[in-house]
């Protein structure tokens, strides 16, 4: 399991600096990808795959990145929690189920 959130994380960290996203929205990604914890309504929209509402719901920065975006949605974070806002709720459950992180014996 740690490795996993390791993996995420730094894919996320990645993505950011790939695609020039802004850093204050960093933590959102993680925190719904590692955790299931809901972001604020932009990026569940993007998550979501709603178009329209994320559009609607982008700050003056982040209305000129929805290219970017899509990149990092689609190239680095796992498939399972996008698409529809039922695939984020059944997202949100699954991690729910899986409970906070174990931390792994230190040798």
């Amino acid at each position: 399991m740690h490795n996993e959130i390791e993996h995420w994380t730094q894919r996320i960290k990645a993505g950011f600096l790939k695609y020039g996203l802004p850093g204050y929205m960093e933590d959102g990604v993680k925190n719904w990808v590692v955790d299931g914890i809901e972001p604020g309504s932009f990026l569940c929209a993007l998550f979501a795959n709603d178009l329209m509402s994320a559009c609607g719901q982008a700050d003056d920065i982040n209305r000129h990145l929805i290219f970017q975006w899509a990149g990092l949605l689609y190239n680095d974070v796992p498939s399972e929690c996008k698409g529809s806002w039922q695939r984020m709720d059944e997202w949100q459950g699954l991690k729910k189920m899986q409970g906070p992180p174990t931390e792994e014996p230190k040798p």
